[in-house]
């Protein structure tokens, strides 16, 4: 039991290194890639060689001939992959062209399509990540391993230190928190106007899966439940085009709740409606999960008085930098209050986010649709 025990851990600590073992042999020996470039890469690689059971075949390395002839390079094979595996997915079709769109710029270009010495550089980072990852999100991913992933793709991006701050991810522990706190069901309808990698809607997504199973006996009925949780029940918006791809491919990887990610500033682009699909309707938001980026408008509680205005009823719970309820986000946290209940303000661990050690931030649960009276009796912890 001992031996077994010491292997699976032995395991899962390679595991956890491959991201990092990726991106420095990509970073160490790929050279004219741009951070994009790094990012759109691995998020190709990996759709294109998921595949899906008897519609999709994954794609292997042995395909990739290097070919110089039109139409026909290895960026075409993995265009053509990757167009199939999304069609598969039954993504809205506007959604597909905006993902295929974006990556082709990357995929198709001449140079990392020329073959030297009979192999491309698309050819080689391709094997490389099928080498690397290809077992891990094969066998079947966990919250942990794609949060790695994302992490590490993240410090590939070259933002500023105060642009880095604000997308750092959220814990795994502390989204399935949030998420309990948000009250959410297998009813609930989930959005998050900061979604980064999306990690705070996986979890949701999972919640509500989980509720759904525990409630529903119908082997049909459950299918159709978790089709509609995936299709019309998450909404996330990501205004960094980059960061959107990364949302993009979590949650195909995590379970293709992808249908209604937008890749839209929340506060001055969104008018509460479906991304795809269901344009004309309202998005009936009922829970709102949140870990803005600190550097906005009283750092980030923007987002919420924003959000919380389009919700008529449910819950939303936030972490938050502690100077937003400490005199920073004055006069937007009385405006909130003015229609909302704040409920319960929980003080966080101070080292929680790497790369923020001196950051307190508490969580903020908050019921909407009804002002705060003073006689309201506050959780605080």
């Amino acid at each position: 039991m001992k031996n077994w025990k010491r292997s699976k851990t032995k395991e899962r600590k390679k595991q956890m290194q491959a991201p990092v073992k990726l991106n420095n042999d990509i970073y160490a020996n790929e050279k004219g890639l741009s951070e994009n470039d790094r990012v759109y890469l691995v998020s190709a690689s990996i759709m294109a060689t998921l595949g899906i059971p008897d519609k999709v075949r994954p794609l292997e390395k042995s395909e990739l001939k290097s070919s110089t002839e039109e139409g026909n390079t290895d960026g075409d094979i993995i265009v053509r992959k990757i167009e199939a595996f999304l069609k598969q997915k039954n993504l809205p079709k506007t959604k597909q062209d905006l993902i295929v769109r974006t990556l082709k710029n990357t995929l198709l270009s001449e140079n990392i399509n020329k073959p030297i010495n009979g192999e491309s550089q698309l050819k080689r980072i391709f094997s490389k990540i099928v080498d690397d990852l290809g077992i891990y999100y094969k066998i079947g991913l966990t919250t942990d391993f794609t949060g790695k992933l994302f992490n590490e793709m993240y410090s590939w991006l070259g933002f500023t230190q105060d642009k880095l701050n604000d997308v750092v991810l959220t814990p795994s522990y502390v989204a399935n928190l949030l998420v309990k706190l948000a009250r959410v069901d297998k009813d609930s309808y989930v959005w998050d106007f900061a979604t980064g990698s999306a990690g705070l809607l996986v979890a949701a997504m999972n919640e509500m899966i989980i509720d759904a199973k525990a409630k529903i006996t119908s082997p049909l009925e459950l299918e159709q439940k978790q089709l509609k949780i995936k299709a019309e029940q998450l909404l996330g918006l990501e205004v960094l085009s980059n960061i959107y791809m990364l949302a993009i491919l979590n949650m195909i990887l995590m379970g293709d709740g992808s249908s209604n990610i937008l890749n839209k500033d929340s506060l001055l682009d969104f008018d509460g409606k479906y991304g795809f699909g269901k344009t004309d309707e309202k998005f009936p938001a009922t829970a709102f999960v949140l870990n803005p980026p600190y550097s906005a408008e009283g750092n980030g509680m923007i987002f919420v008085e924003k959000a919380l205005s389009m919700m008529d009823r449910g819950y939303a719970a936030i972490i938050i930098q502690n100077s937003a309820g400490s005199g920073k986000a004055k006069e937007l946290n009385k405006k909130i209050l003015t229609k909302n209940t704040l409920l319960a303000s929980i003080k966080m661990p101070i080292d929680l986010f790497v790369g923020k050690s001196s950051v307190q931030t508490n969580i903020y649960v908050f019921r909407a649709g009804e002002a705060h009276q003073k006689t309201e009796k506050l959780l605080s912890s």
